[in-house]
C-alpha cells in the first residue's frame, strides 16, 4: 500500500535531505588530504648528480692553488720570523720586512705598510744598534731563518706520524705538506744560491765564516746602514765603507740589502 504524503514540506524533505549542504566546500569540519607529492624522476635526480660532481671536480686545482699559496705565505713567515728572533736576540732592529704580497718598512720612525705585485718570496733587513762584535751577530741573525724552517719542519712531520693527526686526511694531507715544504726551504735557503738577485742565507753565512774581505764587506755595508737609519745624512757616511760597500761582489745586488 502507498503512502501519501499530505503536506509539501514532506515533499521538501524528501527532496532535500537534511544533511546535505549549498555550500559545502565552506562548510567542511575537517582539512582537505594534502596533495600527493611529487616525486623527482631519476633522470632528475642523475642531471643533480652529475652537477655535483663535475662542480666539485672543477674546485678541486682552485682548492689546490689557494692551499699552496697559504702554505707558502705561512712558511716564508716563519722563515722571515726566525730570523727576527734571532737578530732581536743579539741587538739588532727590524726595519724591513716582506712576506708574501705585503711589506712593511720603518720610515721615520712609523711602520709603512705596501702591497707587492709578487705574492710569493719574503726578504727582511735588520740594523744595528751599535758598530760592535758585527760579524757574530750577523752570523747569528742569518742561521735564524733556516733554523725555524728546519725546526718547524720536523715538528710538523712529527705530529703527521701521530694518529691523531695523520689518520685525519683533511688535517693530514696539508700538514704533510707544509712539513716537507718547510725542510726544503730550510735545506735551501742554506745552500749556496742566490735568489732574485740576493744572495741567500747560505751565501751570506760562508762568506762571514770563511771570506775575509767578504766578511768585511758585509760588516761595513751594515755599518753604513746603521748611520743611515740613525739620521745621518750621505755626505757624513764613512768615505772608506762606501767605497769598500759598493766595490763589485757577487754576494749581493746592493750595497745595502744583505
Amino acid at each position: 500500500m502507498l503512502e501519501v504524503l499530505e503536506t509539501p514540506s514532506q515533499l521538501n524533505d524528501m527532496s532535500e535531505p537534511e544533511h546535505l549542504s549549498k555550500t559545502p566546500i565552506l562548510d567542511l569540519e575537517q582539512p582537505l588530504p594534502p596533495p600527493p607529492r611529487q616525486r623527482r624522476s631519476s633522470a632528475t635526480l642523475a642531471a643533480l648528480t652529475v652537477i655535483v660532481v663535475f662542480g666539485l671536480r672543477s674546485l678541486i686545482p682552485v682548492v689546490i692553488v689557494l692551499a699552496y699559496f697559504f702554505i707558502s705565505v705561512a712558511l716564508v713567515a716563519i722563515h722571515e720570523f726566525g730570523h727576527w728572533l734571532a737578530g732581536r736576540s743579539v741587538g739588532l732592529r727590524l726595519t724591513y720586512l716582506v712576506i708574501g704580497p705585503v711589506k712593511f718598512i720603518r720610515e721615520s720612525g712609523h711602520w709603512r705598510i705596501y702591497r707587492r705585485s709578487q705574492f710569493t718570496g719574503g726578504f727582511i733587513l735588520m740594523s744595528l744598534d751599535k758598530v760592535r762584535r758585527v760579524r757574530r751577530r750577523l752570523m747569528i741573525w742569518m742561521t735564524g731563518g733556516p733554523a725555524a724552517s728546519l725546526i718547524t719542519g720536523t715538528i710538523a712531520l712529527v705530529a703527521c706520524r701521530t694518529e691523531k693527526v695523520g689518520g685525519d686526511a683533511t688535517i693530514g694531507l696539508p700538514g704533510a705538506a707544509f712539513a716537507i715544504l718547510s725542510l726544503l726551504a730550510g735545506i735551501q735557503s742554506l745552500r749556496n744560491v742566490k735568489f732574485r738577485g740576493y744572495s741567500g742565507d747560505g751565501v751570506l753565512l760562508r762568506t762571514l765564516w770563511s771570506s775575509y774581505y767578504g766578511a768585511k764587506q758585509q760588516i761595513v755595508a751594515h755599518a753604513l746602514h746603521f748611520q743611515e737609519s740613525n739620521g745621518w745624512e750621505a755626505p757624513l757616511w764613512n768615505r772608506r765603507w762606501m767605497s769598500m760597500a759598493s766595490a763589485p761582489s757577487v754576494m749581493h745586488a746592493t750595497s745595502f740589502h744583505p
